[in-house]
């Protein structure tokens, strides 16, 4: 699979996640917040405040015992699903870069579409990165 040891079997994940439905069952409604519609739907609608519940689920060990091998799937389905938008988004980026030329050039589309979050600029933090690694 990749993102498991080898040695977990599939029973012990369907233990794993028998657990962990029963426990997100269980404390689920304890974190359901009716919202209501905007005027075009009118009414409310039934929505889990799913950081709070999820912030419980990993904080307290109660939830989280005996299901590592779960909790960690699921953490890198959220955290891909995350990134899949992001690539997404990059890819809007692109297209829009990309619109108003006849011909395309990689280095220069590379260039113009680098998404930075909190880092250094690519090719520029050897020497930062060597000196935090010391």
């Amino acid at each position: 699979m990749g993102a498991l040891d080898q040695d977990v079997s599939s029973e012990q994940l369907s233990t794993e996640y028998l657990l962990f439905t029963d426990r997100i069952k269980s404390i689920a409604p304890s974190y359901k917040q009716v919202l209501k519609l905007g005027q075009r739907k009118g009414g409310t609608e039934d929505k889990y405040d799913e950081i709070r519940l999820y912030n419980a689920m990993l904080n307290q060990e109660k939830h989280y015992k005996d299901i590592p091998h779960v909790l960690h799937l699921d953490l890198i389905g959220m955290c891909r699903t995350s990134c899949e938008a992001v690539v997404e988004g990059m890819a809007s980026v692109t297209k829009v870069h990309n619109e108003l030329r006849t011909s395309l050039d990689v280095k220069t589309v590379e260039a113009e579409t680098i998404i930075r979050w909190q880092g250094l600029i690519p090719g520029t933090g050897k020497p930062e990165i060597y000196r935090a690694s010391r």
